[in-house]
């Protein structure tokens, strides 16, 4: 609290209750409360029941990063009230039980509007316990207002266009509030009925831990991920600089519409979505300063845009506000009664990002780490755990809440609901393959994830160092008896020198696609003149030295073959699936059980060695513990090599807490 703040024991006080509105521009409850007031007292509670404690299939309402984000907001509002003359009073608890202590002695308590069944349940039991039972709301937080866009409880529309159609025809957008140069003045703790509490509440601000959270996860929420689109900083000071930022400074809002699909980098959106939630800005004050954007730059579709995705948000608001609990229940709005048939442990793999499709897999890392996804990301692993897993949709939903910084009930909930097609209007099912090569074609979202250097990929390094010490014994074995028949001399050594190393006996798969990157360093050939017999060469052409290609026109020296361990009862089908999605398996032999009846293994058979050497090189994948990865070399036409069959190094352990192993990333750059 500012030192010059008058205090006062003024009759005529009243209270304003900060829910998620928390600025002081645009802030139609603010200019409310000091209307006719001779001393305000802001308020804010912080709500144990709405950090860490459970919700749905192991959520909770909110984790520790969103959470921290909630704190510098509380923070900023704070600093901004004390500038204006005034403080903030926060406290810890049920706000039906903190308010009427603080609010004691005013004559009327503000807040600003709930919309959702648990935010209309609150004012009521708030206003339940106040003196007089009264709690003054104002509508706040959408661009337009209900009288504007004709909307009520009973009547806003359930398609998008219907009521786009009739805010843009209808209505028209009010301009928002100037923040006050000053407030009224706080009540003097002796002469207010609160006296030490309000004293206590103006200084107190809970930590993480005192919110509910563990030590070391509270910890880890107070670093950003350097991996992350940006840093988010919560506060209106902080919203209000990515508005200038993005908008003017960096002039993103030019060309908006063509890179609204981006998954990577800070700039593709203007991700105000994280302040807009927390009511840190206002959506009016975006569509002001996108209008001063037009008259100073440019007006196009991209500024248009802008405005047209905040009226898809106030969309979700009026359809959390007419359609109450039904947002909430397994059927939706529409009551659908499909059972859902997806398993607990396809759940718990799309949360982890595990799942063995990239982009969902990308875009839930990043989710879990930062607590951002972009929305291309959000429609993809929606529509993967709903229609491709078959997990209810509830489930997500409350996954989303507890980790996503933007998280407001009503778009969270509205987006989930009508994803899963409970809204009576178009289902959209999304091919995230399909998605993936339009939207991150040369791989670098996927990559940027999923390429990570941790003690998998060690573990992973290693099974792939053991596989081409077993690809040389193999080539030893298996080619070098096949040279020495063809009248090679000393062929056993040579023949471990093609199996291990490997010469270029045949064309570079991945230079002909144009995308091998080696060059010179490639161990296949860039071009016909890279064929003509050298040493290794002809001797291979003679029947000398080097194990000769066997296989001739009819197919390569070897196929690259992945020993892959999978829980137990995953069928030949899953496993090829899970690599088939890059092209290059050919075939997919189930072997049965591992060791303890904990696993299944399965032998993917590679198209060739170049393709299945840089799947092994790049891909990021997740062994649980006590499953094994096992790389070998197989050898096809190759006289005895059917019989010997496959050659495999031992298991490599893993001590990851994942429990499926899942590669990544074929495409641009490979070679």
């Amino acid at each position: 609290m500012a030192a010059a703040a008058r205090r006062t024991g003024a009759a005529r006080a009243h209270a304003l209750w900060f829910r998620c509105d928390l600025r002081l521009d645009d802030h139609p409850a603010l200019h409310a409360a000091c209307e006719g007031a001779e001393a305000l007292v802001p308020v804010y509670v912080f709500d144990p029941a709405k950090h860490n404690v459970p919700t749905l299939a192991g959520a909770r309402k909110s984790g520790a990063r969103r959470s921290r984000f909630l704190l510098e907001s509380v923070a900023c509002l704070r600093r901004q009230l004390e500038s204006k003359g005034s403080g903030l009073a926060v406290a810890l608890g049920r706000p039906e039980e903190v308010l009427p202590g603080l609010c004691g002695g005013c004559q009327r308590t503000f807040a600003t509007q709930g919309v959702c069944t648990e935010e209309r349940a609150e004012e009521a039991r708030v206003a339940k316990r106040l003196p007089g039972g009264e709690l003054k709301k104002l509508w706040g937080g959408t661009l337009y207002m209900p009288e504007e866009c004709g909307c009520n409880p009973k009547g806003a529309p359930l398609l998008f266009t219907a009521f786009k159609n009739r805010a843009e025809g209808r209505g028209r957008i009010c301009e928002p509030l100037e923040a006050p140069r000053r407030l009224p003045p706080l009540p003097s703790p002796e002469a207010a009925e609160a006296g030490e509490q309000l004293r206590e509440a103006l200084r107190f601000l809970p930590t993480l831990q005192q919110l509910g959270y563990p030590a070391e996860e509270a910890e880890a929420a107070l670093e950003d991920d350097p991996r992350g689109v940006m840093p988010f900083e919560g506060g209106e000071v902080a919203g209000l600089q990515r508005l200038q930022s993005w908008m003017f400074d960096s002039d993103k809002l030019r060309e908006y519409f063509e890179i609204r699909n981006g998954m990577l980098g800070e700039g593709y959106s203007s991700k105000f979505s994280p302040w807009l939630a927390h009511g840190c800005i206002s959506p009016r004050r975006v569509w002001k300063e996108a209008q001063r954007y037009e008259r100073e730059r440019v007006k196009n579709k991209s500024t248009y845009w802008l405005i047209f995705e905040l009226t898809w948000r106030d969309f979700f608001v009026y359809m959390g506000w007419g359609q109450g609990s039904k947002l909430f229940v397994p059927g939706g709005i529409t009551g659908d009664k499909t059972p859902w048939k997806g398993t607990k442990e396809a759940l718990e793999c799309w949360k982890e990002g595990r799942t063995g499709d990239p982009l969902v897999d990308a875009n839930m890392i990043e989710l879990k780490t930062t607590g951002w996804m972009s929305n291309r990301g959000r429609q993809n692993v929606a529509s993967y755990l709903i229609f491709d897993l078959g997990v209810d949709w509830r489930y997500g939903a409350a996954h989303f809440e507890e980790l996503l910084l933007d998280y407001d009930p009503c778009s969270n909930w509205g987006n989930w609901v009508a994803a899963a097609g409970l809204t009576g209007q178009r289902v959209n099912r999304f091919n995230t393959k399909k998605q993936l090569n339009d939207y991150d074609p040369r791989r670098e979202y996927v990559d940027h994830w999923l390429k990570r250097r941790s003690t998998r990929t060690v573990i992973l390094k290693a099974a792939a160092e053991a596989g081409e010490e077993a690809g040389g014994k193999v080539g030893g074995k298996a080619s070098g008896k096949a040279g020495g028949k063809d009248g090679g001399k000393g062929s056993g050594k040579a023949g471990g020198k093609a199996g291990g190393a490997g010469f270029k006996t045949r064309l570079c798969a991945f230079w002909q696609k144009g995308t091998c990157g080696k060059g010179s360093a490639c161990r296949f050939a860039h071009g016909e003149q890279e064929l003509a017999p050298g040493k290794g060469g002809a001797e291979a052409a003679a029947g000398k030295g080097a194990a000769a290609d066997p296989g001739g026109a009819e197919g390569p020296v070897s196929q690259q073959i992945f020993l892959m361990g999978m829980p137990q009862g995953a069928s030949s089908q899953q496993a090829q699936a899970l690599v088939g999605q890059y092209g290059i398996v050919k075939s997919c032999q189930a072997l049965g059980a591992g060791a303890g009846a904990q696993e299944s293994a399965f032998l993917l058979e590679l198209s060739s060695v170049q393709e299945a050497k840089w799947l092994r090189e790049n891909l990021d994948g997740s062994i649980p513990p006590g499953f094994s990865a096992k790389v070998s070399v197989r050898y096809a036409n190759v006289p005895g090599a059917a019989a010997a069959g496959p050659q495999t190094p031992g298991p490599v352990q893993s001590a990851s807490t994942s429990n499926r192993f899942s590669p990544y990333g074929a495409g641009a750059g490979a070679g």
